[in-house]
């Protein structure tokens, strides 16, 4: 490997690539001839490749347990691939400390670009050649034009990474138009993180490349490796799963048969299948073992797991692969085995002193036997065959002997590869860091410095980490620790974690680099490790990141007071952290603008550019938008000066969020493109993240409500990844408009909940929690947090960014109560941004303020007022496209327009709901088209002289209403038919306690109400509902239904509920809560008690303190093995008692009678009303959006349009 450059191996004709079918078939047939079933999956495989072959890209992931067959079904397809025209590439993944970053691609590039060797292949992918020289200098050198040097790479690293990516797939889509292509990824589970980020782009570049990608994993691996399920589940989502299970008799009988020749007995055959659950690995094992005569007694002795995976059943199978080898050959093996998976010659005669005669005489007759193989295409280089066998033969040695092996095998790299820009640095980090008990903690140090660096330069951030963390560990164990350099290591390792995500780790990284930056006197690392502490813009609980803000004081009073750049960026960076303070605002904002007054004076651009980013936090409130947009304009042009993709891509969010709060639609859709693109290039993850809340934000204005969901779900995800449960704070605000419509507001208030109880002070979410209690019917609720925050005349509401949301929130919630005092006091509030849309973090936007004025001043009766809102509303709601704030407005207009009273107003409110439906019906609110249809009938009853007939036709101002134009006729067609007193009655979908609904209206008789049945007789239960009968048979759920229904607007209990379900005594009945009430005893059931009573908790922490220490330890005298033993244990101890214990040290309750009886009940009357769906549609619409499940359940019609239920 090391003899000579790769740019001499590729133009050498021994290295020159056969025809790959040649190379693919030597490869497996000398490993392994036998192959025994798996039909099914082999022609699964084979009819992708037909697929690819045609043009469409395949990705298939294989899993399975150790020795069920993965590799060997990837070999099969690597036979018949060459049938169809394809070349296979196989790579192998080392375990990441035993290999460098982008291992398994380096392997297939290499591979790539030496099967296209004097094609025009690498002519066309030249320029994508010079942008991999980060992890393939020789490739630029060797095959590009002479005098053409590699790209540079960009400054910004998430650039780099990027164009790094996309440069690979740029390869193998060029490749791939010559010849279809077969990557083979073996092994995935060893892969290195930045592997895996590789591979979850490279898939989803596939749909239209002839490539076909394999990869294998152990199914055991994901349960260890978070990085590793993150990368599967992505795979799955874009490939076809394979799952492999144990051979069965028949075939377990045929592979005996074809390994010794003969065919087993019955009984001997069942005994083998029993002990190796028809695994073929083992199965082999014993086949090698023993005679066929004696298999029976043999496999009986065998362990009777199931699938033999205890140690002395591995044990066992790979003595009986190495039991016919020489004694040299296994103790070849065995160094072999600790220098990795696969392994050069060279290196095993370096470190071994065998002649090499002798050497290569051993290594032959483990070849002959199938334990490893020599690469086809590079002499001298070998593999083990499986896995299994290099790491049972390396568990088998003592930790003494292993660190020495390992200083003998790192000695031997430095001796052949010697220190220069090719030498090996992964694997020489981790052999002298594994043996450092024999004396390599210098050697492992500085290896894994300089590894730490190339690893960052190759824009593998997870291995920069890993490499540093290993730095440290070394450090520690070094004569003489040097303190300074181990502070600058902590330091690069808390960026290299904020780089890759992983913002807990970077927090206590950089914790532990203040405090040594402290001790050693040193402001620069001091002020480096407060401002790399993560920052987390959006936590607004009472705390929130009360951590940073403590750094940053700590690093700002240490400074002294003079100009300096350090100093400027810890005034800036503390006056953003301090943004949700509203008793720090005075201060907020002079550290702000002292901060960038220093930058511009001293000049440093890139410190500017920083403070101007914190200084856009400062800046987002809604008296400041046209400061904001000059500050954002100010950071792109210095992000243009000194090329930073990252701070343009700032620049553009700024202007974006600007732009929407302002309704300019056309600009802030082109900021929008623009940040897109960068995103897109840096591939960096918060970047990527803002960009898909803006898409959608956007969809949930527009209300495409289904896509939108789904958008807002996946930046959900991302960001419970960064925040935990604190991210629902981001995503509930922005799911009540569309929620309310759909009759889902119930599944946001848990959410709502937590909120508030986190953060009790901040008025937008108290607000917020207070409209959806209100669309829920619980004015009670939402009148305590509504008179809370009215307190002081709502004159102590932050101007921050959450303003114009709690504001939107306190509009509805006042006109719901009809406190008119109120209403007055809030629009002279509101009234200065009018012109402004309402805007709440990433993901929500509730349109035109105007819209809410509108609805306060028809609270406080001031019609003509309320009319000039709502105009104002229409046209700007309009312009941004907002269809389901549009369609709101209409309706809230005409309801005023109605409760005017002229004819003329009945007319326009006529033509403005016709509109509102028409944009109703192709939005898919539910909700608001019930709401239009009983307005429209109300119309009918106010003015039943009016002439209906004569309603122009005409849309609605400013062509705010557009879109209805291709919209179908029949919802105008429907509101006239209402308005004119003809047209049946939709079927209720309003949320109960609907913001509004007028309900000053009087009572209807009972006369009026409809009559409907439902009722049980005997085994089954007639149904009637608007003329339409059925049977049902009985089902559980129904009995519950039955009591909502014959108890309409009344809270039950789902503890009563229960017992009704379960024919239980449940004392007096069910448990009630009125509108009014509070609840009744029902709630007060007990709970299963705490999942970890005291001891068991105690016993856990003790526990959690042992292993601790015996991680330390393990570290400290280089046990690796020891070290991930204890590392594992400790993930599952302190999962356990995080599933015991929540915030504030407090247990967690086992599921309490009432969270089952909540459960129970809810699942069967969600049932029950699905059935019923089946049968009838217009009655399950009716139940599914009037009964309400949960703690309480209820029955919630339209107290205006009764239904009268007979259940007798």
């Amino acid at each position: 490997m090391h003899g000579c450059s790769w740019g001499e191996r590729l133009r050498d004709d021994r290295y020159t690539l056969a025809p790959l079918e040649k190379r693919g078939r030597t490869l497996v047939r000398k490993a392994r001839t036998v192959f025994v079933g798996r039909q099914h999956e082999t022609e699964e495989l084979l009819a992708g490749l037909e697929e690819v072959v045609g043009g469409h890209g395949r990705l298939f992931v294989i899993d399975g347990e150790p020795g069920i067959g993965k590799t060997r079904l990837a070999e099969e397809l690597a036979v018949h691939a060459p049938e169809h025209g394809a070349l296979v590439l196989w790579s192998r993944c080392w375990k990441a400390s035993q290999a460098p970053a982008y291992w398994p691609w380096v392997q297939l590039v290499r591979a790539c670009l030496r099967a296209a060797q004097g094609s025009e292949i690498i002519s066309l992918a030249e320029p994508a050649i010079s942008d991999i020289a980060q992890i393939l200098p020789e490739a630029c050198e060797s095959l590009c034009e002479p005098g053409l040097r590699p790209n540079p790479a960009p400054s910004d690293p998430e650039q780099a990474r990027f164009r790094l990516f996309d440069a690979i797939c740029t390869i193998f889509r060029i490749a791939s138009n010559a010849r279809p292509l077969v990557l083979v990824l073996d092994d995935l589970g060893a892969a290195d993180r930045a592997s895996l980020l590789l591979l979850s782009f490279f898939v989803r570049e596939l749909h239209h490349c002839r490539i076909l990608v394999v990869v294998t994993y152990r199914d055991a691996e994901v349960r260890g490796s978070l990085a590793l399920a993150e990368a599967i589940g992505d795979l799955a989502r874009e490939g076809t799963h394979i799952r492999l299970r144990g051979l069965d008799d028949r075939q377990v009988g045929e592979l005996i048969e074809a390994e010794t020749g003969e065919r087993p007995d019955a009984q001997a055959l069942a005994a083998v299948c029993c002990a190796t659950g028809g695994n073929p690995f083992f199965v082999q094992s014993i086949a090698k073992l023993v005679p066929v005569q004696d298999l029976a007694c043999i496999a009986r002795k065998w362990p009777e797991t199931r699938r033999m995976r205890l140690a002395n059943g591995l044990a066992a199978a790979v003595g009986a692969h190495l039991a016919p080898l020489s004694e040299r050959a296994k103790k070849l093996l065995v160094v072999a085995a600790v220098a990795g998976r696969e392994f050069q010659a060279e290196v095993l005669e370096t470190a071994t002193g065998l002649e090499r005669e002798a050497l290569y005489a051993a290594l032959s007759q483990a070849e002959d036997y199938g334990l490893i193989s020599e690469f086809p295409d590079s002499p001298g280089r070998y593999r083990f065959v499986h896995s299994l066998v290099a790491d049972t033969l390396y568990e088998g040695l003592t930790s003494v002997e292993r660190a020495r092996l390992h200083i003998r095998i790192g000695e031997a790299l430095e001796a052949i590869a010697g220190q220069g820009s090719n030498a090996p640095l992964a694997e020489l980090a981790r052999h002298f860091f594994e043996g450092a008990r024999a004396g390599g903690y210098e050697r492992a140090l500085h290896y894994a410095e300089i590894a730490a660096g190339r690893a960052t330069a190759m824009s593998a951030f997870e291995e920069a980490a890993r490499f540093y963390q290993m730095a440290l560990a070394s450090i520690k164990m070094t004569a003489k620790v040097d303190e300074h350099r181990r502070c600058e290591l902590m330091l690069m390792m808390g960026e290299a974690q904020n780089r890759c995500a992983d913002y807990m780790g970077a927090r206590d990284t950089f914790v532990q680099a203040a405090e040594l930056a402290a001790r050693l006197g040193s402001l620069e690392m001091l002020a480096h490790a407060a401002l790399g502490y993560p920052g987390l813009q959006w936590d607004v609980s009472p705390d929130g990141n009360q951590q940073a803000i403590e750094l940053l004081e700590r690093a700002l009073r240490a400074f002294p007071e003079r100009d300096d750049p350090w100093r400027a960026m810890l005034m800036a960076r503390l006056a953003s952290e301090l943004y949700h303070r509203p008793s720090a605002a005075g201060r907020r904002e002079k550290l702000s603008r002292r901060a960038v007054e220093m930058a511009r004076k001293i000049g440093d651009q890139r410190a500017l550019l920083a403070i101007l980013g914190h200084r856009d936090l400062t800046l987002s409130g809604p008296d400041t938008l046209q400061a904001r947009l000059a500050n954002a304009h100010e950071m792109m042009q210095v992000a243009e000066k000194i090329g930073s993709e990252i701070g343009r891509y700032m620049a553009f969010l700024s202007r974006a969020i600007c732009y929407r709060h302002l309704g300019d639609v056309r600009k802030a859709e082109a900021e929008a493109e623009a940040m897109g693109m960068v995103a897109r290039m840096t591939r960096l993850p918060v970047c990527n993240w803002g960009t898909q809340c803006f898409a959608a934000c956007r969809g949930l204005m527009e209300g495409r409500y289904s896509e939108a969901e789904e958008s807002a779900r996946e930046c959900l995800k991302f960001a419970q990844r960064m925040r935990g449960c604190e991210a629902d704070d981001l995503f509930w605000p922005a799911m009540i408009d569309t929620m309310r419509e759909q009759g889902r507001l119930a599944e946001l208030e848990p959410m709502a909940a937590r909120t508030v109880e986190r953060c009790p002070a901040q008025p937008a979410f108290r607000a917020l929690h207070a409209l959806v209690n209100c669309g829920l019917g619980r004015k009670q609720l939402a009148r305590a947090d509504f008179e809370l925050l009215a307190a002081h005349d709502f004159t102590d509401l932050p101007r921050d960014n959450t303003f114009l949301a709690c504001a939107v929130a306190l509009a509805q919630v006042c006109a719901a109560l009809e406190d008119r005092t109120r209403a007055e006091q809030l629009i002279r509030l509101l009234s200065p941004y009018a012109d402004l849309n309402a805007v709440f973090g990433p993901l929500a936007s509730f349109g035109s303020m105007a819209r809410y004025l509108g609805i306060l001043a028809v609270t406080a009766c001031r019609f003509d007022e309320a009319e000039n809102w709502f105009r104002k509303a229409l046209a700007f709601n309009g312009r941004m496209n907002a269809r389901p704030y549009l369609a709101s407005t209409l309706v809230d207009y005409a309801e005023m327009l109605i409760r005017k009273g002229s004819q003329r107003d009945f007319a326009k409110a006529t033509e403005f709901l016709a509109s509102a439906q028409e944009i109703s019906e192709a939005v898919g609110m539910r909700a608001l088209a019930y709401r239009i249809d009983e307005i429209a009938r109300r119309t009918a009853s106010a003015s039943a002289n009016a002439a209906v007939s004569e309603v122009p036709e005409r849309k609605v101002v400013n062509g705010a209403a557009a879109g209805a134009e291709q919209a179908p006729r029949a919802p105008r067609a429907r509101v006239l038919e209402l308005v004119a007193g003809r047209g049946p009655r939709r079927a209720g979908i309003s949320e109960p306690g609907s913001l509004s609904s007028d309900t000053s209206h009087a009572a209807v008789s009972d006369d009026a109400a409809n009559h409907a049945i439902f009722r049980r007789d005997g085994d089954y239960w007639t149904i009637s509902y608007e003329g339409k009968v059925f049977r049902l048979k009985h089902l559980k759920g129904l009995d519950c239904l039955a009591y909502l229904l014959s108890h309409p607007a009344t809270e039950v209990h789902s503890s009563g509920l229960a017992a009704v379900m379960n024919k239980l005594p449940s004392g007096d009945g069910p448990a009630v809560l009125d509108s009014q009430g509070d609840g009744g005893s029902a709630a007060d059931l007990g709970d299963a008690g705490p999942i970890l009573d005291d001891k068991a908790k105690n016993s856990y922490r003790h526990r959690l303190m042992e292993l601790r220490e015996e991680l330390e330890q393990a570290k400290r005298i280089g046990d690796l093995g020891r070290a991930e033993r204890a590392e594992r244990e400790i993930d599952f101890v302190t999962e356990e008692l995080s599933r015991a214990v929540g915030l504030g040290g407090r247990d967690r309750r086992a599921a309490s009678a009432v969270e089952r009886a909540r459960l129970s009940v809810t699942k069967a009357i969600k049932s029950v009303v699905a059935k019923i769906s089946q049968y009838d549609r217009e009655l399950g619409d009716h139940l599914s959006t009037t009964v309400r499940t949960g703690t309480f359940c209820s029955y919630k019609p339209d107290p205006r349009y009764p239904i009268v239920w007979k259940l007798d």
